[in-house]
This record gives structure tokens, C-alpha cells and sequence, in this order.
């Protein structure tokens, strides 16, 4: 197989979701909404904003239908703040049927980028989360491995071990 430009986006994009399932999974449905510290993301908190991401790189960025019901924004967009009250969100199934939805769709987007596409920048409201196109994945993995980092923590407040690839 030929690596490509859109092979290591790929792979980057599917290596740290692997991460992502991996601590996900392992934290219970009645956990998910566990603090450690008071205002800090909580494992549903952290699905919805992932997915919302996801939705707004695809519909923003791509021009894709957006798939995320409106009021998300106010829950997982940037500048929300999560609560503990389990009420004020969507069950954490839905979450992560819009976390794996969403991904998939932005992935059909990325993977099909040319390298013209590439080199174009990121429209100006989007300028700070990456300069163009082309550092579009790596930005999205960064920004991931700090919720994932988060996750880490999650699981430890809950007395979890860690978990390994």
C-alpha cells in the first residue's frame, strides 16, 4: 500500500479514537458523569463536545449537512460547562452513537482531501485551530489527546487502573 498524505491522517485520526474507545468504554454508565474536581469535563461531557467538534470540522469546514441537534452547542461547544446533573443531557448511548456518527463522517471528508485542498487555509474564523487544511488532522488529534489526558483522570478518581493498547 502506498502511504499517503490521507493514509497518516487517517491512521492519526483512527489511533487516537482507538484511545478514546478503549477509556470510554471501560467507564460505567453510572459514572459517566463523575468530576473529579467540581467544573471538570466529565466522560459525557467530553463524548458530546468530541462529537459537536466533529459535526461543526464536517458541516463548517466541508459543507456537510450537520447531524448534531442545535442545542448541543450551548451543552458540549466551546465556552460550555459541564454539570453533574445527568438530566441536562442526552443519554450517554446517544452521545456515543453522535461521537462515532460524526467522526465517520468527518473522516469521508478528510480522506478525500487533494493536496490543492490541503494547501488551502482554514477559513479566518477557524485560523487559530489549525493554518490550513492540511493540519487540519494533527489538530483534531491534539486537541483529542487533551480530552483524553482528562479521560486519564476520570478514570483514576474512579479507582480505575489503567488502561493499555
Amino acid at each position: 500500500m502506498t502511504t499517503t498524505t490521507a493514509n497518516v491522517d487517517a491512521a492519526t485520526l483512527n489511533f487516537i479514537r482507538s484511545w478514546f474507545d478503549k477509556l470510554i468504554e471501560t467507564i460505567p454508565a453510572d459514572k459517566m458523569f463523575y468530576q473529579p474536581v467540581p467544573t471538570a469535563n466529565h466522560a459525557a461531557w467530553i463524548l458530546g463536545h468530541c462529537a459537536w467538534c466533529d459535526d461543526a470540522f464536517a458541516s463548517s469546514l466541508f459543507g456537510t449537512e450537520a447531524t448534531i441537534p442545535a442545542e448541543w452547542k450551548d451543552m458540549f461547544g466551546y465556552g460550555s460547562e459541564p454539570s453533574a446533573d445527568a438530566s441536562k443531557y442526552p443519554a450517554p448511548a446517544e452521545l456515543k452513537q453522535a461521537f462515532v456518527r460524526c467522526r465517520e463522517t468527518l473522516m469521508k471528508q478528510i480522506e478525500a482531501m487533494d493536496d490543492a485542498k490541503r494547501s488551502e487555509p482554514l477559513p479566518e474564523d477557524w485560523a487559530g485551530f489549525a493554518p490550513n487544511y492540511g493540519a487540519l488532522a494533527a489538530a483534531i488529534a491534539s486537541h483529542e489527546g487533551v480530552h483524553l489526558g482528562q479521560l486519564t483522570v476520570i478514570r483514576k478518581g474512579l479507582g480505575m487502573k489503567p488502561a493499555m493498547m
